[in-house]
C-alpha cells in the first residue's frame, strides 16, 4: 500500500501540536517529516565570547622572513533545559565551525576533542585532555561488518559529539569534517546539560578574517 502525500497532524504525549505535510512513500521506504517545536525543551544559544587573542613569533620565525601568527580562541555555549515530567530518549543538537579553503587560516577544535571527532582511527580507546581541564573520553565502535565506525567524544554524562553524519539519502555515512558541522546526541535527557563548542582560529597578523 502506498501512503499519498498529504497534510498530516502531529500529537506529542496524546496533545495536539502541530501540522505536517507527508511525502508520498512506498511500501518499506523511510521519510522523515517535522513535528513541530516542543515547547517542553527549553534551548539557549548563548552570545559567542572571545576567550584570547595571542600572537605566537618562535626563534625560527624572528630569524626568517616568516610573519607572525595571531590566534583567537572562540567559546560558544547552549543550554538544553528539559521541563517535561519524563526524560528525553534522544536528543541531537547541531553547531558549526568555520572550515578554512585558505592554507594559512587554520581552524582546531578544542572541546568537544577534535581527536575523538573523526577522522575514523584505528585506535579502540584513547584518552585526551580537552579545553577547560578536564578529560574527555575518546572511543571508537564497530560498525556493522566489523568496519571502524565514526569516532565520537564522551562530553558529559549521556552526551557524546561527533562530525555530523550526512544524509544516506545525499550519499554516504559522513565522517570527518566536511562542512564543519558538530553534533552532540543527547540520550535520556532529564534535567539541564551545558554544550560546550571552542575552537581556535590561526592566521598571519597582516591577514584579514571574519
Amino acid at each position: 500500500m502506498v501512503y499519498n502525500a498529504g497534510p498530516g497532524s502531529v500529537f506529542i504525549d496524546g496533545n495536539f501540536a502541530s501540522k505536517t505535510q507527508l511525502p508520498s512513500v512506498s511500501p518499506g521506504e523511510s521519510f522523515s517529516c517535522s513535528l513541530g517545536v516542543d515547547p517542553s525543551l527549553r534551548i539557549t544559544y548563548h552570545p559567542q565570547k572571545k576567550i584570547a587573542t595571542s600572537t605566537s613569533a618562535g626563534l625560527m620565525a624572528a630569524l626568517s622572513s616568516k610573519k607572525e601568527n595571531h590566534t583567537t580562541t572562540f567559546r560558544q555555549r547552549i543550554t538544553i533545559k528539559n521541563t517535561r515530567l519524563g526524560p528525553v530518549s534522544r536528543l541531537i543538537v547541531h553547531d558549526q565551525v568555520p572550515v578554512s579553503e585558505d592554507s594559512k587560516l587554520k581552524v582546531t577544535v578544542q572541546q568537544p576533542n577534535e581527536k575523538g571527532l573523526g577522522p575514523l582511527n584505528p585506535s579502540a580507546s584513547v584518552l585526551a585532555g580537552s579545553a577547560g581541564g578536564t578529560v574527555t573520553s575518546v572511543s571508537a565502535v564497530k560498525g556493522s561488518g566489523g568496519s571502524e565506525a565514526t569516532l565520537t567524544a564522551n562530553v558529559a554524562k549521556n552526551v557524546v559529539a561527533r562530525w555530523a553524519q550526512k544524509s544516506e539519502e545525499k550519499g554516504g555515512s559522513g565522517g570527518a569534517k566536511g562542512d564543519g558541522v558538530i553534533e552532540w546526541i543527547c540520550t535520556d535527557l532529564t534535567d539541564t546539560v551545558d554544550l560546550e563548542l571552542v575552537y581556535d582560529v590561526s592566521a598571519p597578523s597582516d591577514m584579514r578574517w571574519e
